[in-house]
């Protein structure tokens, strides 16, 4: 009873101040109706909560439209507060200040379609394997709400198109924002290679057992602490876990060779200099989105410090991806979505 008490004066507390941030904005831009405010601020939860609890074709479209919204709002909200801040030394045009928020509106507008599309990346590492290796990572999916069986028949036709030895999913496969099931994901059945996954923390959020049941079901094979021998080198898996500084203790739990090259797929790009320790040539991670927009690169950088894309370390390399969907609003601004390609070369 108290967890739930909890969690619905969470939910109230952050509807208050989402309430208080679109009366600002939309007063701010001379549209303060009440009802307005009221309905895109009620929006966000119920669309969550009935996303959860009674998932519905209406609840997955008030749930696109909300996180759209509040991707929009948030970017007209910064762009309030410098014209508010400027208006304190100087004197602004209305007709400056419409502008400046037409500029943040089609800037969102760029975002949402940034977002969309996939760049395929390609990275060629060096790697004692017999012959060369394709592999295709994929990470943070977040299969749910705003992506689904559409999203997955996209990919599905990329990564064949990339024609790899094996496709790695490094983590946050479901979002958590709503029940997924088998149907969805069939897309997966037809790519035409093995497919290995790690888990990350949506998909704790999602009940970890449900989607492994799930992938397994469209033959994902389940890396979660465990190692695999393929094609001359050894995939090793280690699946999120809330608490910090134990990847050396999972390592350990996990039997793999030590005379053969080894890439550690791990959700978190972090502890990497225990990974090292363990004679692991190359760690795949996700979890950052690069950030995803503005200005939350800036904060997701310094939380981070493998922020996005290849490192190197004395022969050792951590690669971090910005992600392959997205997360909350449906927006990309200072990164992008992304099918990796690791060419590993004798």
């Amino acid at each position: 009873m108290k967890r739930i008490i909890g969690i619905l004066f969470f939910i109230l507390i952050l509807t208050l101040v989402y309430t208080l941030l679109n009366f600002y904005v939309l007063a701010s831009i001379g549209a303060e109706n009440i009802w307005l405010t009221l309905f895109v601020s009620a929006a966000l939860p119920i669309a969550i909560i009935g996303e959860q609890k009674f998932p519905s074709f209406f609840s997955r479209m008030l749930y696109v439209f909300s996180m759209t919204w509040l991707g929009i709002i948030l970017l007209m909200f910064w762009t309030t507060l410098i014209v508010d801040f400027f208006k304190i030394f100087v004197y602004i045009l209305p007709n400056m200040e419409g502008a400046a928020y037409l500029v943040a509106l089609f800037i969102g507008l760029f975002s949402i379609f940034n977002s969309a599309r996939i760049k395929i990346k390609y990275v060629d590492i060096p790697l004692e394997v017999p012959c060369e290796v394709t592999l295709v990572q994929l990470s943070d999916l977040h299969i749910g709400s705003i992506r689904g069986e559409g999203f997955l028949e996209m990919i599905k036709d990329k990564v064949n198109k990339l024609e790899a030895d094996a496709v790695l999913i490094t983590g946050d496969f479901a979002d958590g924002s709503s029940p997924i099931d088998n149907f969805v994901l069939k897309p997966l059945e037809k790519i035409n290679a093995p497919i290995f996954f790690v888990s990350g923390n949506h998909d704790v959020y999602a009940d970890r057992k449900k989607v492994y049941h799930l992938l397994e079901s469209v033959g994902v094979t389940i890396l979660d602490n465990r190692c695999v021998e393929f094609r001359g080198l050894q995939l090793v898996g280690v699946g999120y876990y809330m608490q910090r500084g134990i990847l050396g203790v999972l390592l350990e739990q996990v039997e793999f060779r030590g005379d053969l090259p080894t890439i550690l797929l791990h959700h978190l790009p972090t502890e990497w200099d225990t990974a090292q320790k363990w004679g692991v040539d190359i760690q795949l991670s996700g979890h950052t989105h690069g950030g995803q927009f503005y200005p939350f690169n800036f904060i997701v950088r310094w939380m981070f410090p493998y922020f996005s894309g290849l490192y190197e370390n004395s022969g050792s390399y951590l690669y971090v991806s910005a992600g392959t969907g997205t997360w909350g609003p449906p927006m990309r601004l200072g990164s992008s979505n992304e099918i990796v390609v690791f060419r590993l070369k004798p």
